[in-house]
C-alpha cells in the first residue's frame, strides 16, 4: 500500500459524513467527478471497496464506514498539526491580556477596547473580576495590565493613578435622606444597614476607609464585626474612591 493522500481521506469523511458523492462535493467546493476520482484512487490503494454506486446515488460500505471513522482521526490531526506550525509562523503579536474590577469592566473598559481596537494595533482579551482577584491576575502573570477602584496599592505592583470615582448614597423617595438638604455624616451612614459589594471589592474597600472610625465604634457599640452587609447606600454624600491601574513590576 502506497503513501495515503490525505486529501482523499478528507473526501471520504465527507462522504460519510453528508450521506453522498455529490453531497460531499458541494461540501468540500469541488466537482462530483473530483471526489469520485479520488475515492477510487483510494479504494485501489486500500485494496476495498469504500463507496457503493448505484443508478439511485452512492453509499458507504460497511468497510468504508469503519475506514471513514479511522480518516477523521486523521484528517483531525492532521488539521491540528497544521494549527500547531501556523502559531510557530504567525506574525500576529500576542493579545494583551486585562483585567479589570467589575465597575471599570463595565462603565470604562467597553470605550477603551473600541479606541484599541481602531488604532489596530495589537487585540486584546479582557477578564473582569472583584479588585483584589485582579490584582492577583496581574501580581502572577495571567494579565498583562490591571484597572481597579482601591484606596490602597496592591503589594508588589507599580501604578498609576488614571481617573477618581465618587460613590453616592442613594435611598428610596421615602426614606427620610431623601428630603434632607444638609450632608450625612460617616456616622449616621455607619449606624444604618447598607448594602455593599462583597470583600476584595475596592468598592467595599473604600466605603470601609471612609467611614473609618465611625464604621468601628458603631459596630463596638453593638457588639458585631464591623464587615457588615445590609441596605443600600442611601442622599447625597460622597465618598471618593481612586481608581487606579495596577501593572507588573
Amino acid at each position: 500500500m502506497g503513501e495515503i493522500d490525505t486529501a482523499a481521506l478528507r473526501m471520504l469523511v465527507a462522504v460519510a459524513e453528508s450521506g453522498s458523492l455529490s453531497a460531499a462535493a458541494g461540501r468540500l467546493g469541488v466537482t462530483q467527478q473530483a471526489v469520485s476520482v479520488r475515492i477510487r484512487t483510494l479504494e485501489s490503494r486500500l485494496g476495498i471497496a469504500l463507496v457503493r454506486r448505484s443508478p439511485r446515488g452512492s453509499t458507504m460500505t460497511p468497510e468504508g464506514t469503519v475506514v471513514a471513522g479511522w480518516a477523521a482521526e486523521v484528517v483531525s490531526a492532521a488539521d491540528s498539526f497544521a494549527e500547531s506550525v501556523h502559531t510557530l509562523t504567525r506574525t500576529d503579536p500576542a493579545p494583551l491580556r486585562i483585567a479589570a474590577s467589575l465597575t471599570i469592566a463595565e462603565y470604562l473598559v467597553p470605550e477603551w477596547l473600541h479606541r484599541l481596537r481602531a488604532a489596530g494595533t495589537t487585540r486584546a482579551e479582557l477578564t473582569a473580576a472583584n479588585s483584589a482577584t485582579v490584582a492577583t491576575r496581574v501580581r502572577e502573570g495571567s494579565a498583562e495590565i490591571g484597572f481597579i477602584e482601591s484606596p490602597e496599592v496592591p503589594a508588589g505592583l507599580d501604578f498609576r493613578w488614571i481617573a477618581t470615582d465618587e460613590l453616592i448614597v442613594v435611598v428610596a423617595p421615602s426614606h427620610p435622606w431623601a428630603r434632607r438638604t444638609s450632608g450625612i455624616t460617616p456616622e449616621e451612614l455607619a449606624a444604618r444597614p447598607l448594602v455593599v459589594r462583597e470583600e476584595g471589592s475596592g468598592t467595599r474597600e473604600a466605603l470601609n476607609r471612609a467611614l473609618g472610625d465611625a464604621l468601628v465604634h458603631t459596630a463596638i457599640r453593638r457588639g458585631t464585626p464591623h464587615h457588615r452587609d445590609g441596605s443600600r447606600h442611601g442622599g447625597r454624600g460622597g465618598c471618593p474612591c481612586r481608581a487606579e491601574r495596577a501593572r507588573r513590576c
